[in-house]
């Protein structure tokens, strides 16, 4: 981190979402700033439910949504022994 006059510290935030008050941390700051992004105005948890919506809006998939269930797990027996993308006609059915 770059020599400033500035000392950062932990600091107070309300939220302008929820109305309940967080705490900014130095290393937070320290990635918004790195990020080039302006400081949060709103708490972990409802910085994580506007991104969901964000992502549901436009039709991203987020880390929460289900998986699909289309191939078999990992432990299914290949056909051909070949690396690579799997795909279901590469596995033996039982």
């Amino acid at each position: 981190m770059e020599d400033s006059q500035t000392q950062l510290t932990d600091t107070t935030i309300n939220c302008i979402d929820c109305h309940t008050d967080f705490i900014f941390t130095v290393k937070e700051q320290e990635f918004f700033a790195e990020m080039g992004f302006k400081p949060t105005r709103r708490c972990v948890s409802c910085r994580a439910k506007r991104r969901a919506g964000l992502a549901e809006q436009s039709g991203v998939q987020t880390a929460s949504a289900p998986v699909r269930e289309e191939l078999p797990p990992t432990g299914g027996k290949k056909k051909n022994g070949r690396g690579g993308r799997r795909n279901q006609s590469d596995y033996d059915e039982d």
